[in-house]
């Protein structure tokens, strides 16, 4: 016989054990389905549009960027390379990625030389307003 009686069921018990432990380490999809899923992201100019029809927005390189003068304090800002010029103002259709909700048209975009996440600035009337990415994560 290749085990004895004791040795047998100390064998028999690891394997349960081993067993238990990796059970617990699957996925268990019984409560979830795709439609229950939501991907997360960054918010769509129709997102943002959806809670605040007033909000003051554009988009660049994928990320909506809202107006944050309020906050044009915390911002020490040099002009860098001019990144995007608004080219329509948004009239309630489809919001596309040279439309701004509230920018006049050849309202030009600029980077900063400092790098302070994403940030960007619009010149209005000569003036460097600063507009924050809505980045999720």
């Amino acid at each position: 016989m290749l085990f004895g009686k004791t040795q047998l069921g100390r064998f028999v018990l690891c394997v349960i054990i081993v067993l238990f432990i990796l059970s617990g380490c699957t996925k268990d999809n019984a409560n979830t389905s795709d439609d229950s899923l939501s991907e997360i992201g960054n918010p769509t100019p129709e997102e943002i549009l959806e809670d605040n029809s007033d909000a003051d927005i554009f988009q660049y390189k994928e990320i909506v960027y809202t107006n944050a003068k309020d906050r044009a304090e915390e911002f020490n800002l040099t002009l860098g390379n001019r990144v995007k010029e608004i080219r329509k103002e948004y009239s309630g259709s489809d919001f596309k990625a040279d439309m701004a909700t509230k920018l006049p048209v050849g309202t030009e975009i600029y980077e900063p030389k400092e790098k302070q996440g994403a940030v960007l600035v619009a010149i209005i009337k000569g003036k460097k307003v600063p507009y924050i990415g809505l980045i999720e994560g």
